[in-house]
C-alpha cells in the first residue's frame, strides 16, 4: 500500500488532509511535489502483536497506528451482525527520521481476551502519518491475527 501526500512549503497556508477513503490521493498542500509512504505487513500474523514496516517520507513525522476489530454480535440466520468497531491496539511514535521504520503494535487487554475467545481476529490496521508541514496521510490495510 502506498500513501501519498503533498508537503506544504511552510508558508503558513495550512494544507487540507488527504481523502481517508482514498489513501493514495494527494493532499492540497501549497508546496512542491508529493511524497510517498509505503506500508508493508503480512496479511496473516501470529501472536499477540502486529509487526510491519513503513517508509517515512519526511524527517520529524509522527506515526499513529490503530488496530480496529469489528466485534461479531450474532447473526440473523442469513448473515453475521456486527457491533461497533473496537480499538484493540494502538501505537504513536514521533519524531521519526526519514526512511524505513519498523513498528510493533501490541494487543491491548480487550484484544488479548478476544483473540483467546475467538481463536483469530480479522483486523484493520489504520495508519496516519503526520509530516512537520503538509497534509496528513491516512491509509488502512486488512489482516488476520492468529494465536
Amino acid at each position: 500500500m502506498t500513501i501519498t501526500y503533498t508537503p506544504s512549503s511552510g508558508s503558513g497556508s495550512g494544507a487540507a488532509p488527504t481523502n481517508p477513503t482514498n489513501p493514495t490521493a494527494p493532499g492540497n498542500g501549497a508546496g512542491g511535489g508529493s511524497s510517498k509512504a509505503t506500508l508493508s505487513l503480512p496479511a496473516v500474523q501470529h501472536g499477540k502483536q502486529v509487526v510491519g514496516t513503513v517508509r517515512i517520507p519526511a524527517a520529524r513525522s509522527a506515526l499513529k497506528v490503530r488496530l480496529l476489530w469489528q466485534k461479531p454480535r450474532g447473526s440473523n440466520g442469513r448473515r453475521t451482525l456486527f457491533a461497533a468497531q473496537a480499538v484493540v491496539g494502538s501505537l504513536t511514535e514521533a519524531p521519526l527520521k526519514k526512511g524505513l521504520h519498523s513498528f510493533t503494535v501490541k494487543l491491548n487487554k480487550r484484544g488479548k481476551k478476544s483473540l483467546a475467545r475467538f481463536g483469530k481476529l480479522k483486523l484493520t490496521l489504520e495508519v496516519r502519518i503526520t509530516p512537520p508541514q503538509g497534509a496528513v496521510a491516512v491509509g488502512a490495510k486488512k489482516l488476520t491475527l492468529k494465536p
